[in-house]
Protein backbone atom coordinates (compact mmCIF):
# COMPACT_ATOMS: atom_id res chain seq x y z
CA UNK A 1 0.00 0.00 0.00
CA UNK A 2 2.52 2.37 0.97
CA UNK A 3 4.50 1.75 -2.90
CA UNK A 4 0.93 2.25 -4.33
CA UNK A 5 0.64 6.06 -2.39
CA UNK A 6 4.44 6.64 -3.48
CA UNK A 7 3.58 5.61 -6.89
CA UNK A 8 0.48 8.00 -6.64
CA UNK A 9 2.55 11.19 -5.37
CA UNK A 10 4.96 10.18 -8.13
CA UNK A 11 2.75 10.61 -11.04
CA UNK A 12 1.32 13.90 -9.65
CA UNK A 13 4.31 15.33 -9.30
CA UNK A 14 5.18 14.22 -13.02
CA UNK A 15 2.25 16.13 -13.96
CA UNK A 16 3.26 18.55 -12.75
CA UNK A 17 6.93 19.18 -13.91
CA UNK A 18 5.54 18.52 -17.31
CA UNK A 19 3.24 21.68 -17.14
CA UNK A 20 6.21 23.42 -15.30
CA UNK A 21 8.70 22.11 -18.02
CA UNK A 22 6.35 23.40 -20.56
CA UNK A 23 7.17 27.22 -19.93
CA UNK A 24 9.24 28.65 -21.59
CA UNK A 25 11.93 31.24 -19.81
CA UNK A 26 12.13 35.02 -20.91
CA UNK A 27 8.51 35.39 -22.26
CA UNK A 28 6.42 38.18 -20.67
CA UNK A 29 2.27 37.93 -21.06
CA UNK A 30 2.24 41.27 -20.06
CA UNK A 31 3.54 44.08 -22.71
CA UNK A 32 5.49 46.41 -21.77
CA UNK A 33 3.81 50.20 -21.56
CA UNK A 34 5.78 53.50 -23.61
CA UNK A 35 8.90 53.89 -23.86
CA UNK A 36 10.42 57.25 -21.51
CA UNK A 37 13.95 58.85 -21.68
CA UNK A 38 16.60 56.49 -21.30
CA UNK A 39 13.73 53.49 -19.16
CA UNK A 40 10.37 51.91 -19.43
CA UNK A 41 7.58 53.20 -16.93
CA UNK A 42 7.54 50.12 -15.29
CA UNK A 43 4.03 48.34 -14.71
CA UNK A 44 3.53 44.94 -12.29
CA UNK A 45 4.38 42.22 -14.48
CA UNK A 46 6.87 43.62 -17.29
CA UNK A 47 9.65 41.91 -15.53
CA UNK A 48 8.30 39.06 -14.21
CA UNK A 49 11.76 38.16 -13.15
CA UNK A 50 12.91 40.50 -10.86
CA UNK A 51 12.89 39.74 -6.90
CA UNK A 52 13.69 41.23 -3.94
CA UNK A 53 16.34 39.56 -1.59
CA UNK A 54 16.02 40.91 2.46
CA UNK A 55 18.10 39.95 5.05
CA UNK A 56 16.03 38.65 8.65
CA UNK A 57 18.98 39.63 10.49
CA UNK A 58 19.49 42.22 12.56
CA UNK A 59 16.40 43.16 11.28
CA UNK A 60 14.37 42.73 8.28
CA UNK A 61 15.40 45.09 5.31
CA UNK A 62 15.57 44.64 1.48
CA UNK A 63 19.09 44.47 0.25
CA UNK A 64 19.22 43.47 -2.95
CA UNK A 65 17.68 42.54 -6.66
CA UNK A 66 17.84 39.21 -8.27
CA UNK A 67 16.89 37.30 -10.92
CA UNK A 68 14.60 33.81 -11.35
CA UNK A 69 16.10 31.26 -13.47
CA UNK A 70 14.16 28.34 -12.76
CA UNK A 71 11.22 26.86 -9.94
CA UNK A 72 13.73 27.42 -6.95
CA UNK A 73 16.43 29.23 -7.70
CA UNK A 74 17.26 33.22 -7.79
CA UNK A 75 20.89 34.75 -9.12
CA UNK A 76 22.18 37.51 -7.50
CA UNK A 77 25.32 38.96 -6.51
CA UNK A 78 27.21 37.51 -4.19
CA UNK A 79 28.26 40.26 -1.88
CA UNK A 80 24.63 40.41 -1.44
CA UNK A 81 24.57 36.92 0.70
CA UNK A 82 27.73 37.60 2.37
CA UNK A 83 28.52 38.88 5.69
CA UNK A 84 29.88 43.03 5.65
CA UNK A 85 33.59 42.68 4.48
CA UNK A 86 33.59 39.17 5.06
CA UNK A 87 33.26 36.07 2.64
CA UNK A 88 31.34 34.02 5.05
CA UNK A 89 28.03 33.19 3.67
CA UNK A 90 25.36 34.41 5.40
CA UNK A 91 22.81 31.42 7.05
CA UNK A 92 19.52 30.54 4.42
CA UNK A 93 17.49 31.10 7.85
CA UNK A 94 18.56 35.01 7.47
CA UNK A 95 17.00 35.51 3.60
CA UNK A 96 14.36 36.16 2.14
CA UNK A 97 13.02 36.17 -1.50
CA UNK A 98 9.96 38.13 -2.89
CA UNK A 99 8.91 37.72 -6.08
CA UNK A 100 6.28 39.30 -8.11
CA UNK A 101 6.93 42.73 -6.14
CA UNK A 102 6.02 46.15 -7.57
CA UNK A 103 5.68 48.15 -4.84
CA UNK A 104 8.29 47.89 -2.19
CA UNK A 105 6.74 48.02 1.17
CA UNK A 106 2.95 46.66 -0.12
CA UNK A 107 2.83 42.64 -0.66
CA UNK A 108 -0.49 42.75 -3.21
CA UNK A 109 -2.08 39.33 -4.51
CA UNK A 110 0.29 38.63 -6.78
CA UNK A 111 3.23 38.75 -4.18
CA UNK A 112 5.46 35.06 -3.50
CA UNK A 113 7.33 34.77 -0.50
CA UNK A 114 9.84 32.13 -0.16
CA UNK A 115 12.41 30.98 2.53
CA UNK A 116 15.31 30.25 1.26
CA UNK A 117 17.44 26.50 1.90
CA UNK A 118 20.91 27.25 0.67
CA UNK A 119 22.51 30.26 -0.46
CA UNK A 120 25.75 29.58 -2.43
CA UNK A 121 28.27 32.13 -3.32
CA UNK A 122 31.22 31.46 -6.00
CA UNK A 123 34.23 29.86 -4.59
CA UNK A 124 36.46 32.86 -5.52
CA UNK A 125 34.73 35.62 -4.56
CA UNK A 126 36.22 38.26 -2.20
CA UNK A 127 34.94 41.45 -1.40
CA UNK A 128 37.95 43.39 -1.88
CA UNK A 129 38.18 42.92 -5.52
CA UNK A 130 34.49 42.06 -6.30
CA UNK A 131 36.00 39.38 -8.65
CA UNK A 132 33.70 36.26 -9.07
CA UNK A 133 30.43 38.59 -7.53
CA UNK A 134 27.90 35.78 -8.26
CA UNK A 135 25.39 33.85 -5.57
CA UNK A 136 22.70 31.47 -6.19
CA UNK A 137 19.93 31.15 -3.70
CA UNK A 138 17.87 27.73 -3.78
CA UNK A 139 14.29 28.38 -2.18
CA UNK A 140 12.84 25.87 0.14
CA UNK A 141 9.49 25.66 -2.14
CA UNK A 142 8.69 25.74 -5.11
CA UNK A 143 8.07 28.57 -6.74
CA UNK A 144 4.62 29.22 -9.12
CA UNK A 145 4.87 30.59 -12.53
CA UNK A 146 1.87 33.00 -13.78
CA UNK A 147 1.82 36.62 -15.31
CA UNK A 148 3.96 38.06 -12.41
CA UNK A 149 5.79 35.30 -11.77
CA UNK A 150 8.22 33.66 -14.59
CA UNK A 151 12.00 32.28 -15.26
CA UNK A 152 14.15 35.07 -17.30
CA UNK A 153 16.43 32.54 -19.84
CA UNK A 154 20.37 32.27 -19.29
CA UNK A 155 22.76 33.11 -22.13
CA UNK A 156 24.67 30.29 -23.80
CA UNK A 157 28.84 30.39 -22.80
CA UNK A 158 29.44 31.62 -26.19
CA UNK A 159 26.62 34.74 -25.95
CA UNK A 160 27.33 37.27 -27.68
CA UNK A 161 26.12 40.81 -26.76
CA UNK A 162 24.43 43.11 -29.19
CA UNK A 163 24.59 46.95 -29.84
CA UNK A 164 21.41 47.64 -28.25
CA UNK A 165 20.98 49.00 -24.66
CA UNK A 166 19.88 46.50 -22.56
CA UNK A 167 17.19 46.77 -19.61
CA UNK A 168 18.33 47.42 -15.66
CA UNK A 169 15.40 47.25 -12.76
CA UNK A 170 15.56 47.41 -9.42
CA UNK A 171 14.53 49.54 -6.45
CA UNK A 172 17.71 51.24 -5.70
CA UNK A 173 18.11 54.68 -4.18
CA UNK A 174 16.65 57.59 -6.38
CA UNK A 175 18.24 60.78 -7.20
CA UNK A 176 17.41 62.18 -3.41
CA UNK A 177 19.57 59.21 -2.26
CA UNK A 178 16.58 57.52 -1.37
CA UNK A 179 15.06 53.63 -1.78
CA UNK A 180 12.24 53.85 -4.50
CA UNK A 181 8.80 52.42 -3.30
CA UNK A 182 8.32 51.19 -6.59
CA UNK A 183 10.05 49.16 -9.33
CA UNK A 184 12.22 51.61 -11.81
CA UNK A 185 14.00 50.60 -14.89
CA UNK A 186 16.30 52.16 -17.15
CA UNK A 187 18.14 51.15 -20.52
CA UNK A 188 21.83 50.81 -20.61
CA UNK A 189 24.37 50.80 -23.31
CA UNK A 190 27.38 48.34 -22.90
CA UNK A 191 30.58 49.72 -23.66
CA UNK A 192 34.18 48.89 -23.89
CA UNK A 193 36.36 47.86 -21.18
CA UNK A 194 38.85 50.70 -22.23
CA UNK A 195 36.02 53.12 -22.38
CA UNK A 196 35.05 52.19 -19.03
CA UNK A 197 38.80 52.47 -17.49
CA UNK A 198 39.57 55.48 -19.24
CA UNK A 199 36.33 57.12 -17.26
CA UNK A 200 37.57 56.33 -14.08
CA UNK A 201 40.71 55.55 -13.41
CA UNK A 202 40.72 55.37 -9.97
CA UNK A 203 37.50 53.43 -9.81
CA UNK A 204 38.18 50.96 -12.83
CA UNK A 205 41.48 50.58 -13.68
CA UNK A 206 42.49 48.05 -11.64
CA UNK A 207 39.10 46.48 -11.17
CA UNK A 208 37.77 45.19 -14.89
CA UNK A 209 38.71 41.40 -16.11
CA UNK A 210 37.67 39.42 -18.87
CA UNK A 211 34.43 37.98 -16.47
CA UNK A 212 33.08 41.67 -16.19
CA UNK A 213 31.78 43.82 -18.35
CA UNK A 214 30.63 48.08 -17.93
CA UNK A 215 27.28 49.36 -19.06
CA UNK A 216 25.14 52.74 -18.12
CA UNK A 217 24.72 56.52 -19.17
CA UNK A 218 26.79 59.23 -17.36
CA UNK A 219 24.00 61.49 -17.23
CA UNK A 220 22.50 60.12 -13.83
CA UNK A 221 20.09 57.44 -15.05
CA UNK A 222 22.46 54.69 -13.70
CA UNK A 223 22.31 51.85 -11.07
CA UNK A 224 22.52 52.76 -7.56
CA UNK A 225 22.80 51.56 -3.88
CA UNK A 226 20.06 48.56 -4.12
CA UNK A 227 20.32 48.01 -7.34
CA UNK A 228 23.02 44.91 -6.92
CA UNK A 229 22.17 42.01 -7.40
CA UNK A 230 19.46 42.82 -10.30
CA UNK A 231 20.06 41.84 -13.90
CA UNK A 232 20.79 43.55 -17.29
CA UNK A 233 18.78 42.17 -19.70
CA UNK A 234 18.63 41.60 -23.42
CA UNK A 235 15.91 40.57 -25.73
CA UNK A 236 17.23 38.17 -28.53
CA UNK A 237 15.54 38.21 -32.17
CA UNK A 238 13.19 35.42 -31.22
CA UNK A 239 11.80 38.42 -28.33
CA UNK A 240 13.24 36.00 -25.36
CA UNK A 241 14.81 38.09 -22.48
CA UNK A 242 18.18 36.43 -21.62
CA UNK A 243 19.78 37.79 -18.14
CA UNK A 244 23.29 39.27 -19.68
CA UNK A 245 24.68 40.79 -16.43
CA UNK A 246 24.10 41.01 -12.48
CA UNK A 247 24.97 44.68 -11.03
CA UNK A 248 27.95 44.41 -8.79
CA UNK A 249 29.57 47.55 -8.23
CA UNK A 250 29.93 51.29 -9.29
CA UNK A 251 32.14 54.29 -8.40
CA UNK A 252 31.61 55.60 -5.27
CA UNK A 253 30.17 59.26 -5.00
CA UNK A 254 33.19 62.10 -4.96
CA UNK A 255 31.34 63.78 -2.56
CA UNK A 256 29.58 61.36 -0.46
CA UNK A 257 31.56 58.10 -0.33
CA UNK A 258 28.87 55.79 1.59
CA UNK A 259 26.52 56.93 -1.95
CA UNK A 260 27.14 55.64 -5.19
CA UNK A 261 28.45 57.55 -8.58
CA UNK A 262 25.20 58.19 -10.85
CA UNK A 263 27.49 59.79 -13.23
CA UNK A 264 30.11 56.85 -14.14
CA UNK A 265 29.49 53.66 -15.51
CA UNK A 266 27.99 50.19 -13.65
CA UNK A 267 30.59 47.08 -13.56
CA UNK A 268 28.15 43.88 -14.21
CA UNK A 269 28.94 39.89 -13.98
CA UNK A 270 29.03 38.33 -17.05
CA UNK A 271 26.69 36.02 -16.48
CA UNK A 272 27.91 33.92 -20.09
CA UNK A 273 30.89 33.42 -18.45
CA UNK A 274 28.93 31.43 -15.03
CA UNK A 275 26.71 29.28 -16.90
CA UNK A 276 28.64 26.39 -15.91
CA UNK A 277 29.10 27.21 -12.61
CA UNK A 278 25.24 27.85 -12.22
CA UNK A 279 24.23 24.45 -13.65
CA UNK A 280 26.71 22.88 -11.17
CA UNK A 281 24.81 24.97 -8.28
CA UNK A 282 21.11 23.98 -9.42
CA UNK A 283 19.49 21.03 -7.59
CA UNK A 284 16.87 20.57 -10.77
CA UNK A 285 19.82 20.21 -12.91
CA UNK A 286 22.10 16.94 -11.34
CA UNK A 287 25.91 17.33 -13.10
CA UNK A 288 26.93 14.03 -12.74
CA UNK A 289 30.88 15.25 -12.74
CA UNK A 290 29.87 16.83 -10.22
CA UNK A 291 28.83 14.81 -7.19
CA UNK A 292 25.87 16.90 -6.61
CA UNK A 293 23.26 14.27 -7.99
CA UNK A 294 19.82 13.80 -6.01
CA UNK A 295 18.27 10.66 -7.67
CA UNK A 296 15.30 9.07 -6.63
CA UNK A 297 15.72 5.08 -7.62
CA UNK A 298 12.99 3.44 -8.42
CA UNK A 299 12.51 -0.22 -8.29
CA UNK A 300 16.22 -1.83 -7.99
CA UNK A 301 16.38 -3.70 -5.59
CA UNK A 302 12.24 -3.95 -5.05
CA UNK A 303 12.54 -0.23 -3.20
CA UNK A 304 12.63 3.23 -3.02
CA UNK A 305 15.57 5.10 -2.16
CA UNK A 306 17.60 8.73 -2.39
CA UNK A 307 21.20 8.13 -3.73
CA UNK A 308 24.00 10.33 -5.21
CA UNK A 309 25.15 7.32 -7.80
CA UNK A 310 25.61 8.87 -11.42
CA UNK A 311 21.79 9.18 -13.00
CA UNK A 312 20.25 10.87 -16.29
CA UNK A 313 18.90 13.88 -16.26
CA UNK A 314 14.63 13.15 -16.52
CA UNK A 315 11.75 15.60 -16.17
CA UNK A 316 13.84 18.25 -14.60
CA UNK A 317 13.53 17.00 -11.01
CA UNK A 318 13.32 13.37 -11.25
CA UNK A 319 16.55 10.92 -12.51
CA UNK A 320 16.69 7.46 -12.40
CA UNK A 321 20.08 5.44 -11.68
CA UNK A 322 22.64 4.53 -14.18
CA UNK A 323 24.42 1.23 -14.37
Amino acid sequence: MMLLWLCVLLLIQFSFLRVQASIQCGVRQIKVRRLLTNGYDIQPGDYPWHSAIFHLKPKREYVCGGSLISPRAIVTSAHCVTLPNRNAVRNADELLVKLGLYTLLEDTESVQEHSIARATTHEAFTHEAFQNDIALLITQSQINFNSYVHPVCLPKRSFLRSAAPGIVLGWGYTEDMKVANVLRAASAPIVSHRECRESNMDAYSSLLDETMFCAGWRNGTNPCNGDSGGGLFMQTNSGRWILNGIVTVTAANRQNENACSTSDYTVFVDVAKYVTWIDQQLPIRPDNNSGNEHCLEIGRWGGVAWNDAPCNFKLNFICEYVA
